[in-house]
């Protein structure tokens, strides 16, 4: 989805120029999640399992 998102001309127009404060944050806050993808990856996982494998075990 990012990869995607970045190659549309979206982010390319006049409005996010980087010397505006607020379109700053934006652009930091959309890039965040790519820039520490694995960090996010580690941190679902097991909160995943932790929330599903009762659920499964519950079900069987």
């Amino acid at each position: 989805m990012g990869i995607s998102f970045a190659h549309t001309q979206w982010l390319n127009h006049d409005i996010f120029k980087l010397n505006n404060f607020k379109n700053e944050k934006l652009i930091r806050r959309i890039t965040w999640p790519g820039k520490h993808s694995l960090v996010i990856y580690l941190i679902h996982q097991p909160l995943l399992f932790s929330l599903l494998a009762p659920i499964y075990w519950w079900l069987n």
